[in-house]
């Protein structure tokens, strides 16, 4: 028996298994493109659990009218902002980025040492030679260096 028979035989599996693989393909690629198709899919086997014996045509249809409900009830309910987070797990420094930090020293050739926290980090400025305790804005983190521009 080939798959597309025993799918026709037992639909619920069939949209079960397409939710299943949509929903890992989504995991692996983290976008919420394929979410809301795999949530469709999902639902559509439960209702055709409780309605079973329908023509595929139905169960095609059924499918379309679910992702199309589920694509825009996503995009309602958890619209994309399209910010980076400021507490990223991946990278931790990219909540310095537009922080406001006091100069500890004069800066000599843009090179020099600003106070974050409790901690004293390089800093590089492009922009001219700070002067200790002046106030300086993160533009930019490049491992251990702060690149910063003065605040204006």
């Amino acid at each position: 028996m080939d798959i597309i028979a025993l799918f026709g035989i037992h639909p619920f599996w069939a949209w079960m298994s397409l939710a299943a693989i949509l929903l890992a393909a989504e995991l692996m690629t983290g976008t919420t493109y394929l979410l809301w198709f795999s949530v469709a899919a999902g639902i559509t086997a439960l209702i055709l659990s409780i309605i079973p014996d329908q023509s595929m045509a139905f169960d095609l249809i059924l499918f379309a009218i679910l992702a199309f409900c589920t694509v825009f009830a996503g995009i309602k309910f958890f619209p994309f902002t399209g910010k980076v987070h400021k507490n990223d797990i991946n990278d931790p420094h990219s909540r310095l980025l537009g922080e406001t930090v006091v100069v500890l020293e004069d800066f000599h050739s843009g090179i020099g040492a600003v106070k974050v926290g409790d901690t004293r980090w390089r800093a590089l400025c492009a922009d001219g030679n700070p002067k200790a305790g002046d106030v300086v804005k993160v533009s930019k983190v490049d491992g251990a260096t702060l690149f910063i521009s003065p605040c204006h």
